[in-house]
């Protein structure tokens, strides 16, 4: 095995290139940065590691494009680090995922003894115009999807809800991946 400790950063960098054991020596040698770096930044519902896994990719980053003559390796890499952390925690805090993050699946259990569905307890007790409103909305969904979408379409759409991969829905319905696929964007543009 090659002895990297004795060569300068540019050098490793150079070598990465076509080297992926120069590559894993310099994500070794800077991972402790990233972890230093990571403790002074903070994503909401989401643990430390995530932070080092958003950094290490930084510093991969880092490698893969430095040029020698802008920067030294050491601050071209902090300053990838920090734009990667930077950007992962921008994105949770964006508001445009909030409703999804948020929301409550109809077919979540509902948390008592006799294992009901939330859907089950909406249908068993219609007390307030919210959940008259969601039980409409939801109905006007449904009605849509069947007037709008294929046959095929509702078994591809079903399946996907189910967290199926394209694979598998290309598997179980006996089509190719690409047209589970393209159905998958077709009927993302008409439910819109």
């Amino acid at each position: 095995m090659k002895d990297y400790s004795n060569l300068s950063d540019n050098e490793l960098c150079k070598l990465a290139e076509h080297d992926k054991v120069a590559t894993e020596y310099l994500l070794r040698k800077y991972s402790p940065l990233v972890k230093q770096i990571a403790r002074g930044f903070f994503l909401i519902g989401a643990d430390n590691d995530d932070l080092i896994q958003e950094g290490m990719l930084g510093l991969f980053n880092a490698i893969m494009n430095y040029d020698e003559g802008k920067s030294s390796f050491k601050t071209f890499c902090t300053n990838c680090i920090k734009n990667a952390m930077k950007d992962a925690v921008k994105a949770d805090q964006t508001k445009k995922n909030q409703p999804l993050n948020n929301s409550v699946s109809y077919h979540q259990p509902s948390g008592e003894e006799d294992n009901l569905f939330l859907l089950d307890l909406f249908s068993s007790s219609i007390d307030s115009l919210e959940v008259i409103s969601q039980q409409e909305d939801y109905q006007s969904l449904i009605s849509y999807i069947k007037n709008n979408l294929t046959e095929q379409e509702q078994k591809i759409l079903k399946l996907y809800l189910e967290g199926k991969t394209y694979q598998e829905i290309a598997k179980t319905l006996d089509i190719d991946y690409k047209k589970v696929d393209n159905s998958i964007q077709k009927m993302k543009k008409k439910l819109k």
